[in-house]
């Protein structure tokens, strides 16, 4: 990621919403801040310029001085080629990371929560890689349904075995995945989570981020499979992406089982 010193307005401006102060983005726009202004904002000028209450000015402080820790000892030149940003100097790429959430998308499209579909997870991995590709993917899934994945389908789950974050045995998945974004979005990354839950039970219960429901209704993705073929449908759409080497590759999609009497014996997470 591109030091915060070289982040435009609108880069700042995205920090904000990733990290829950979207009601203070068009201000700070309007003032001009960017990455270099908004290492050197004062809670006093937080209060005097922005309005902000005494809560809102700590937690901002505390963003603001992670991102100051965080690139610290990052020495970074702009790339020869870097495209101009409109305020005539190369723009900061931002790292972006989409969170799957890989139960809930195992289940949708007619399955029930006791078999997850492994295939439609594939789908989704690989439309990732297809139209995101200059976004990372990390995909959770608790262990106890990969395990039953390596006993349904072996050579698959054996595929998958790299690009899929196992969290411990009667653990809410929820919680690493929440956690995860919270530190990214901390840390001055675009996130959003593959999910069609609505985290209701985590909604201003993450201490050290302002997890609200604004912030689950701008950052979580709602997606459904088409009838038919189940292609994998996200509510944010193709879009445009710019391709970037963040390992990704596409992964083969599984053979139905053979032994028509398995079944996943899924336990609750």
């Amino acid at each position: 990621m591109a030091n915060v010193k070289s982040w435009t307005v609108d880069d700042v401006s995205r920090w904000l919403e990733q990290s829950g102060f979207q009601k203070f983005a068009e201000d700070f726009r309007e003032q001009g801040v960017d990455g270099e202004v908004l290492l050197t904002l004062t809670s006093e000028e937080l209060k005097d310029e922005f309005g902000m209450k005494l809560g809102d000015r700590k937690k901002m402080m505390e963003r603001i001085e992670n991102l100051k820790e965080t690139f610290a000892s990052l020495q970074i030149s702009d790339p020869p080629n870097a495209e101009p940003s409109r305020s005539g100097t190369p723009s900061a790429e931002i790292e972006k990371l989409y969170l799957l959430d890989g139960r809930n998308i195992a289940c949708q499209g007619g399955e029930s929560f006791d078999k997850p579909n492994l295939r439609k997870l594939i789908k989704a991995l690989n439309w990732h890689v297809e139209h995101r590709p200059d976004w990372k993917v990390s995909t959770f899934v608790y262990e106890a349904l990969m395990d039953q994945w390596n006993d349904e389908y072996p050579n698959d789950a054996r595929n998958l075995a790299d690009r899929i974050t196992t969290t411990p045995r009667r653990e809410d998945v929820d919680k690493f995945i929440i956690r995860m974004a919270a530190d990214a979005a901390k840390r001055g990354c675009l996130v959003k989570i593959v999910s069609n839950d609505n985290f209701r039970e985590y909604i201003g219960e993450v201490k050290d981020f302002h997890f609200s429901e604004d912030w689950v209704r701008d950052h979580v993705v709602k997606f459904c499979f088409s009838a038919g073929s189940e292609d994998f449908i996200p509510a944010d759409g193709v879009g445009e992406g710019h391709a970037s080497d963040v390992g990704n590759s596409s992964v083969p999609e599984p053979e139905a089982s053979t032994n028509a009497t398995t079944r996943l014996r899924v336990q609750s997470c």
